[in-house]
């Protein structure tokens, strides 16, 4: 895969096969390593998802989801806690991290097949999008 990548480099430099040839080469390569990604890397799993509702000092309740393995686990109910998380569409808060009032810490952490599994989609867009630019560079130095 590396000489590929690198004939298709270094082809417009020295001379050699057409762009078209160049390009199909350049998609092929990406393609392949997006197969073997795909084959290799782990399949994500069920997601421990841990619900519960957040009083606010005004009286009102937020849900809220833990999603992945604590340490330490959850604070006790009734305990007072500060949520630090984004959003998501329904409203409900997706907690990044918990502070209990005690100062016990609570980050979850997502399996790692599912972090695995996600980085490995980032490696796929960061490939097809190298793919593009030397696409898009063949075309403008390509003789």
């Amino acid at each position: 895969m590396a000489f590929a990548v690198a004939e298709a480099a270094l082809s417009p430099v020295v001379g050699g096969v057409s762009m078209l040839a160049k390009a199909v080469l350049v998609i092929g390569v990406v393609t392949a390593a997006t197969f073997a990604l795909h084959r290799w890397a782990p399949r994500p799993g069920a997601t421990e998802v841990h619900p519960f509702w957040v009083k606010d000092v005004t009286g009102a309740e937020h849900p809220c989801q833990v999603r992945g393995s604590t340490r330490r686990g959850l604070p006790a109910e009734g305990t007072g806690v500060q949520v630090y998380g984004r959003r998501d569409r329904s409203g409900t808060v997706l907690v990044r991290e918990l502070i209990a009032d005690d100062g016990q810490v609570c980050r979850p952490r997502l399996p790692l097949r599912q972090r695995i599994a996600r980085g490995a989609e980032l490696v796929n867009v960061a490939l097809w999008a190298a793919a593009a630019l030397t696409v898009a560079w063949l075309l403008v130095f390509s003789r």
